[in-house]
């Protein structure tokens, strides 16, 4: 077969078939959107977000790419204006009253309880089959207590934390991991979607919280051990390219994939920052004493962490563990 007759068969063939993949993928796409909004109709005709932080506000961008009706509330609206397309809400108890699913972005059990629980907070709303969605990182203890008070309201309450950062939720590429009620979780499963292909159910309630501390007490921990590693490597003046080299012969790699480009990056913006992280390590640690279990590692890093903050690293991203035990000032690159 001559080279022209070849890449006639390519042209003839391939071609086509690329194409096909490509309508597949956009008819799926298309497939998910029309569910979503029908779903969302038969729940309350829109989206409900609360928080409007880096996660929040990606979130929102990607339901409105999806053609989602959005209804959002932030403590501080100025970040709803900045959304094009979202509608303001003026309490969280709002949001539920116009949404049947409630997504929660907030930073911790005081924030989570109050959007949840305050005067005009979401179960303020006394909506049943409403189904709220905690994405918040918290102690399991909240998650009991947020899913208690949800049941004597009729209100449907899933424990949801997800892994991954704001580039994840743009382009619904998350980890969501999801307790509580397995009818709900079926219900709830096309829109919890949006954030993610890979939605896990993992049983009761906390179990999905409790899963997400220990998955980001792994995270802390490894920056921090990297970070050490690179603090003894230049102590003794060795090249830290060296000690990538080597370690990277092992599987150690994947450490160094994942963390030193963003280490040593003197313009990283933060995805998950420091004090956000020390917050995650010291509800571990609260967990483990809930069980009566020791967490050595999770207290040595919870203590790490909270003087990098100190320091002035709280707004970091958490990578920046590094700059902090390497004994770099904050204000080197505009930190702080």
């Amino acid at each position: 077969m001559t080279l022209e007759s070849y890449k006639g068969v390519i042209y003839n063939y391939a071609f086509p078939l690329q194409a096909c993949y490509r309508v597949a993928l956009r008819a799926k796409s298309l497939w998910r959107i029309g569910y979503c909004n029908l779903l969302g109709a038969s729940l309350g005709g829109c989206i409900g977000i609360i928080g409007l932080g880096r996660m929040g506000s990606a979130f929102a961008r990607r339901c409105l790419s999806l053609g989602l009706k959005v209804v959002a509330w932030n403590r501080t609206p100025e970040k709803i204006e900045k959304l094009q397309g979202v509608e303001p809400a003026s309490t969280p108890r709002e949001v539920a009253e116009k949404c049947g699913v409630v997504h929660i972005f907030v930073a911790d059990d005081e924030a989570s309880r109050s959007v949840l629980r305050g005067p005009e907070g979401v179960f303020a709303a006394l909506r049943s089959e409403l189904i709220v969605a905690n994405h918040t990182t918290v102690t399991p203890a909240h998650s009991l207590e947020m899913y208690r008070a949800a049941e004597e309201l009729g209100t449907i309450y899933l424990d949801a934390p997800v892994v991954g950062g704001p580039a994840q939720a743009r382009l619904g590429q998350l980890l969501v991991l999801v307790s509580g009620s397995r009818e709900a979780y079926e219900k709830a499963l096309p829109l919890l979607k949006n954030l993610g292909d890979t939605v896990m159910y993992v049983g009761r309630v906390p179990t999905a919280t409790v899963i997400k501390l220990a998955i980001n007490s792994m995270f802390f921990i490894s920056a921090q051990t990297l970070s050490e590693a690179m603090a003894l490597a230049s102590a003794w003046g060795v090249d830290l390219e060296v000690l990538r080299e080597a370690a990277s012969r092992t599987w150690l790699k994947t450490l160094f994939d994942k963390y030193y480009e963003r280490m040593l990056s003197k313009d990283r913006p933060p995805s998950f920052t420091i004090r956000l992280a020390a917050k995650d390590l010291a509800y571990a640690e609260q967990a483990g004493y809930m069980r009566n279990t020791p967490l050595p590692l999770v207290s040595t890093a919870l203590q790490t962490y909270l003087e990098a903050s100190r320091r002035g690293y709280g707004s970091s991203d958490y990578s920046r563990i590094a700059w902090h035990i390497l004994g770099k000032e904050p204000g080197a690159s505009g930190e702080g």
